[in-house]
């Protein structure tokens, strides 16, 4: 006889998010949607609300304006002027997220001085596998399994101190709803750093090009090294790559999914509507 699984709050709004994702019609049903979960309508919309910021409308919406031939991305292009001009009170990025590059003879010493703990936070948008030194946050992303990860990460630094962590919250806070001052301690490129901090300066709720960032750092002609940069990223969301896209407006890929990249641009959209 198979038990029935028990869906908490934050199952629910985080499996409704890949629903959606997959299929966004289902949110012209939300009594359908809510009773596919045990909840009446007004409950199911409090609960997701509650624990992604918005309504599943709202969600559903822009969800909807990607599908419709992706006018949220070529809107978004017409705007990067503004949205890289670093004066919009929305730059929430830029206001809470510092960077620390590490030294090159951290580099050098293999990680010889290196204490790195890694631990797993949920979220709406997907499991986070969280690595972090005595200076920062180190690594942050969507991970249900993480030893590839890890693994690498010794490869890289085989001196390093590599140790599980306990803590459920090792962020310490909610980086979506709830955001605070945080520093990032990374190993990068002075090019990549650069690429990285630019992103900072990026708007909740718009896209920029590859191209575009690359005008953004002083290098017109960079757009390729650009991408290899947003592509080695390695905190998401804190430092926002999932808003680069290619010049024609397509999402492009995502190093932690393309699905996870459409979910974080509705929410931000949605949030933070043109």
């Amino acid at each position: 006889m198979s038990s029935k699984v028990i869906m908490t709050p934050f199952d629910i709004c985080q499996d409704c998010i890949h629903r959606l994702i997959q299929q966004p019609s289902l949110g012209n049903d939300l009594e359908a949607l809510a009773k596919s979960y045990c909840l009446s309508t007004s409950h199911f919309q409090k609960t997701f609300k509650h624990y992604v910021g918005v309504s599943p409308k709202q969600f559903q919406q822009s969800l909807l304006v990607q599908h419709a031939s992706q006018p949220l991305m070529q809107q978004s292009l017409l705007h990067t002027s503004e949205a890289l001009g670093l004066s919009s009170p929305s730059r929430l990025h830029d206001a809470f997220v510092q960077i620390e590059a590490m030294s090159p003879g951290e580099f050098k010493s293999q990680g010889e001085a290196l204490k790195l703990q890694y631990g797993y936070q949920e979220s709406v948008f997907g499991r986070l596998l969280v690595i972090t030194s005595a200076r920062g946050i180190f690594y942050l992303g969507f991970h249900k399994n993480s030893h590839a990860v890890l693994q690498d990460l010794q490869q890289r630094y085989p001196k390093a101190q590599l140790t599980p962590s306990d803590d459920h919250q090792m962020l310490g806070h909610d980086p979506f709803l709830r955001p605070e001052p945080i520093t990032l301690s990374l190993a990068g490129t002075n090019f990549q750093v650069q690429v990285w901090r630019a992103l900072l300066g990026t708007q909740a709720g718009q896209t920029v090009s590859y191209k575009e960032l690359a005008h953004k750092i002083g290098n017109p002609k960079g757009a390729r090294g650009v991408g290899q940069a947003v592509g080695a990223n390695p905190v998401a969301f804190l430092i926002p790559c999932h808003r680069v896209i290619k010049q024609s407006g397509a999402l492009s890929g995502y190093r932690w999914g393309v699905p996870v990249k459409q979910a974080l641009l509705a929410w931000e959209h949605a949030k933070h509507p043109l």
